[in-house]
């Protein structure tokens, strides 16, 4: 599996979630079946924000027909991380149509995943906690478990590309 991973941002809030994506990067060189490519990817993990760019890359690969998964940067961690509650008003109609235009939304948390459950119902997420910040899942378990999203994520794409 080819597998493209990009970021929208290199702002300081995004150095968890790059260091996710370079342990991601050195379990695929170690496992058998899986690289980290810049192009021809079968499916791009997305790590952005609520911005523009991040929706322009959504789109993008939604019209070459290569699914995405999306984890949003600190968005919602300052929700999380206070044990506040997420409400419709950080998810409000755009952040609620950029979330849908990606194919699956990974959360890294209880709190994130039931918020956007709730606030973007038709959004498919998936939980898997980013290793690089809790000490409850192992790298290798993060990865596994990101691969097999990813295998999830692409058989997802192609059912839905036979139904249309």
């Amino acid at each position: 599996m080819n597998i493209g991973i990009t970021f929208t941002s290199d702002a300081a809030t995004f150095k968890h979630y790059k260091d996710m994506a370079r342990q991601m990067t050195d379990y695929a060189a170690r496992a058998d079946g899986y690289t980290v490519v810049d192009t021809a990817p079968d499916l791009v993990h997305v790590f952005g924000t609520f911005s523009m760019e991040t929706r322009r890359l959504l789109t993008t690969y939604r019209k070459r027909r290569i699914p995405t998964v999306l984890t949003v940067c600190g968005a919602l961690a300052t929700y999380a991380d206070h044990n506040k509650t997420i409400d419709s008003s950080q998810l409000n109609l755009q952040r609620r149509s950029l979330l849908s235009a990606a194919t699956v939304v990974h959360t890294t948390g209880s709190e994130e995943d039931a918020a956007i459950t709730a606030n973007a119902p038709k959004v498919q997420t998936a939980m898997i906690a980013n290793a690089a910040i809790t000490s409850a899942i192992s790298t290798d378990e993060m990865c596994s478990d990101l691969t097999s999203l990813y295998r999830t994520t692409i058989k997802r794409h192609e059912h839905d590309i036979a139904a249309d």
